[in-house]
């Protein structure tokens, strides 16, 4: 029992140490404030020469600092040229801060099949200017133009001068 008597303590004590915000409206209830941040996300939409219309939307999804992930959308689609195939396509990037990252992409062509990519990039070691780094990629493309698994492996040695 005196041992969750201290525990009780403890939490209570570490939890009214803590700074809050009170803020206060009209009617006289209290509200704490909480600290949001907010990434930046951007859309754009471009009409391409001839008559080509792109519209893309990109962002930050989560960073805390030593770990980030981004993500892109886009579509395309000719307003001249009914041949032309609409595109579809989305990519997430995670980035840690040690350099090591991987990204995940896919693009789909209307008659001509999705490609689907795979990319990663490992820090085996870092020392001051000295980088070495294993990287490796994958992609295929599935139905329409069906295509045979690309893959590469890289072995990488940086010095900055």
């Amino acid at each position: 029992m005196q041992k969750v008597l201290i525990a009780a303590s403890l939490c209570l004590a570490v939890a009214l140490a803590l700074p809050y915000d009170l803020v206060g409206d009209e009617q006289g209830q209290h509200y704490y404030l909480v600290p949001v941040s907010r990434e930046r996300r951007e859309t754009k939409w471009d009409i391409q020469d001839p008559g080509k219309l792109k519209i893309q939307h990109s962002g930050t999804i989560f960073n805390n600092g030593d770990h980030k992930l981004k993500g892109e959308a886009y579509g395309s689609k000719s307003l001249v040229d009914r041949r032309d195939p609409a595109v579809f396509a989305g990519k997430l990037d995670y980035n840690h801060n040690s350099g090591s990252g991987l990204s995940v992409s896919a693009q789909h062509k209307e008659h001509r099949g999705t490609r689907v990519g795979v990319e990663g990039k490992y820090n085996l070691y870092r020392n001051g200017p000295f980088h070495a780094d294993v990287s490796g990629k994958y992609d295929r493309t599935y139905g329409g133009a069906s295509s045979n698994p690309s893959f590469s492996t890289h072995l990488t040695g940086t010095v900055d001068f």
